[in-house]
């Protein structure tokens, strides 16, 4: 409602964040996270092959996508690998990179050293691998 009624901007109490994700939040970014089909919801583990296809499916350019190893907001049902196949699987396998995958022991924000090194490296490879 808050949303709707332009008030996107308010940022949710420190305990409505800590309920449902922990970081600070205003009311249109959760929105846009929960909501069916919201404005950033490309990556829930309940979306349809269909929809994966009428997104990943039309990236018609080299793409990478990785997935943080020990990130603390994906919540713990979530089968990252199964979820990574999915998208795989509703993507054009020509712009699919070899590359995508986990990046090794990184938390959402990739503060460790060892997983900024191994990002960094899945980055120049992606490049690399496309010519890019």
């Amino acid at each position: 409602q808050l949303v709707t009624a332009g008030k996107g901007d308010q940022l949710l109490t420190p305990e409505h964040c800590k309920a449902v994700f922990n970081p600070p939040l205003n009311y249109y970014r959760l929105s846009s996270l929960i909501v069916p089909v919201g404005d950033d919801d490309y990556f829930s583990s309940d979306l349809s092959d269909d929809f994966l296809k009428s997104t990943f499916g039309k990236l018609a350019r080299p793409f990478l996508v990785l997935e943080n190893e020990k990130d603390e907001y994906v919540p713990k049902n979530v089968d990252k690998a199964h979820l990574l196949k999915r998208w795989e699987a509703a993507s054009n396998h020509q712009y699919w990179s070899k590359n995508s995958g986990y990046v090794k022991n990184a938390s959402h924000l990739v503060v460790e050293k060892d997983a900024q090194d191994h990002l960094l490296s899945l980055g120049t490879e992606f490049i690399e691998e496309f010519s890019l």
